[in-house]
């Protein structure tokens, strides 16, 4: 079974990749998805503040592909 790194990088911390094994590169897709929604989800992640991606790489270490995420506040916007 082929196996992909999912790395998470976040403005305030970078994380180690996670290697996991699985059976295509659609799947490892809908891995990095579900990752991506599950820190969404996450009230410690701001994404208001800081940028969010999840890089999806192959055994090779070759790019498949990455999810990015950044919240943006309208500058109309006053607090």
């Amino acid at each position: 079974m082929p196996r992909y790194y999912v790395r998470v990088t976040h403005t305030a911390a970078d994380v180690d990749p996670v290697a996991i094994d699985l059976p295509d590169v659609e799947t490892a897709k809908r891995e990095a998805q579900r990752l991506a929604g599950e820190l969404l989800h996450d009230v410690r992640t701001d994404i208001w503040s800081d940028d969010l991606a999840v890089l999806l790489t192959d055994e090779n270490n070759l790019f498949v592909g990455m999810i990015d995420v950044a919240g943006q506040l309208s500058p109309a916007y006053k607090r």
